[in-house]
């Protein structure tokens, strides 16, 4: 399986839709027992087809969000390719865009609340 050949002015309307149905994200705190913990912020898109989140890696790289990693879930039959804060953030960018109307707003709330947490 691989990501279908998606125009360009809709590939992000594809992401958030794959996202929304075979994503997660997590806000939370790491390093909780220093004076100050670290805020973060993942994303990770699921799949059982590796070939298909290696193809998603390469079209959200052209895109400016690099970083991510692929790899697969121990003792399941899936891959994930998971984003850590700056990523996810800029993943947040381009999937919530200004003309953006259908989405899962649990999913989308996780996000507005890491961004209202850091300030």
């Amino acid at each position: 399986m691989r990501v279908p050949n998606v125009p360009k002015e809709l590939l992000n309307n594809f992401v958030r839709g794959y996202f929304d149905g075979d994503g997660n994200v997590w806000k939370g705190l790491v390093n909780r027992k220093r004076l100050k913990p670290t805020k973060v912020l993942q994303v990770a898109f699921t799949s059982g087809c590796k070939e298909f989140l290696e193809n998603l890696l390469i079209i959200l790289e052209k895109e400016g969000i690099k970083g991510g990693s692929l790899f697969k879930v121990k003792n399941k039959n899936c891959n994930r390719l998971s984003f850590s804060t700056l990523d996810a953030l800029k993943l947040y960018k381009f999937m919530y865009n200004m003309n953006c109307k259908l989405y899962l707003k649990r999913k989308r709330l996780v996000f507005d609340k890491f961004i209202k947490m850091r300030l």
